[in-house]
């Protein structure tokens, strides 16, 4: 049962396993700047994971010696005894060796690896990969990475400890990503807190939108300038830091929740992003209304003399905050949805180099563009 394997069918093996899994292994001949941040990334890797690379080179171009699938084994018998195993009731064979009339011996089981090495491979890197992504959003939602005691400032009422409860685990869940993904009851744990840190965002975004409606309907009444200019610098100035606390608090929990649960369906991940879409524009769309309103006020308030120049430069900034509105989000969201497109390795083409300089470990970088 067990014999040797020659080049030819070797490569064959290695050839169908590489049709089969859909992918490619090929040495890279072209000279290559890694440093070059806008198409690699290098990407940082666990003991584990470097483990498991090493061990995918080591049977490189050998794979067919070691085997076709995890489950499979070769069998060795010990030197001069009858090649005969015992037939089980059950169907298929014990370890024991017969000679036909008693057991003689054992035979020894050898597990055959190389699709296991492969496979253990690809998974390792589509959670590292995972990684990179999710840190690289979480570095561009500048709100919730603010320090605690300037997020402080402006965080106000009863979401003021729910919503840092929720970002403080968000932040734990994407910075150990790569460490939770490898235990199967940990994660699952952690998709259900990553849901509900979605859920209390998206309701303190509902309680913050109402807020700011009711606060610019009770200016109805004002009429003169200081007034409404002491309005918009403290209570609508703190709304909209919450509201944008909030709003990132939704994104990356949205984000997350499609890498811990890994669930790339195409038509998933479109449901996610049109949810996304809908909300943020239906955000931006009610604070305009209120920034209508409030420049209305502006343009009519009853101003003092000394006062004309603070009236236009008021004028100015909320035009300001008008027209950064859209494209401030629109271009997170935007990046968002590229990470949700190109990050999968389930859906898109990966391309990863292995790179390994000489007595040290591989170095992995993975191709942005």
């Amino acid at each position: 049962m067990d014999r040797n394997i020659n080049a030819s069918e070797e490569q064959d093996f290695f050839e169908q396993l590489q049709d089969q899994g859909n992918f490619r292994i090929e040495p890279c001949n072209t000279d290559i700047d890694f440093g070059n941040e806008k198409r690699f990334a290098k990407l940082e890797l666990t003991n584990e994971q470097k483990i498991r690379i090493d061990g995918l080179m080591q049977h490189i171009p050998n794979l067919a010696a070691a085997g076709a699938m995890a489950g499979a084994y070769t069998v060795s018998f010990p030197k001069g005894l009858p090649h005969t195993l015992i037939s089980l009731k059950q169907g298929g064979f014990g370890s024991q060796i017969f000679d036909g009339k008693r057991i003689v011996g054992s035979a020894s089981f050898n597990p055959m690896l190389g699709q296991a090495a492969i496979y253990g491979v690809f998974s390792a890197m589509s959670i590292v990969t995972g990684q990179f992504f999710l840190a690289r959003i979480n570095k561009e939602l500048k709100k919730i990475n603010m320090k605690l005691n300037d997020i402080l400032k402006f965080l106000y009422g009863n979401m003021k400890a729910e919503l840092l409860a929720e970002v403080k685990f968000i932040k734990y869940a994407c910075e150990n990503y790569d460490s939770i993904m490898a235990h199967e009851s940990q994660r699952i744990a952690t998709i259900s807190s990553i849901q509900k840190a979605k859920t209390i965002a998206l309701k303190d975004i509902d309680f913050l939108m109402k807020d700011f409606d009711d606060k610019i309907k009770d200016t109805s009444s004002i009429k003169d300038f200081q007034s409404i200019k002491d309005f918009v610098d403290s209570d609508v100035k703190q709304i909209e830091e919450c509201l944008d606390f909030a709003l990132e608090l939704y994104l990356m929990s949205s984000l997350m929740e499609v890498y811990y649960a890994e669930n790339y369906e195409k038509k998933y991940i479109e449901y996610i992003k049109k949810d996304i879409e809908e909300y943020v524009s239906g955000c931006n769309e009610q604070r305009l209304l209120g920034y209508g309103t409030l420049r209305g006020k502006f343009d009519n308030c009853t101003v003092k003399s000394k006062d004309k120049d603070k009236q236009q430069e008021c004028k100015t900034e909320l035009e300001e905050s008008i027209k950064l509105l859209k494209p401030k989000y629109r271009e997170l969201c935007d990046r968002l949805y590229d990470v949700l497109d190109v990050s999968t390795l389930t859906t898109q083409k990966a391309e990863y180099y292995y790179l390994k300089e000489e007595n040290k470990d591989y170095n992995v970088y993975y191709k942005l563009s």
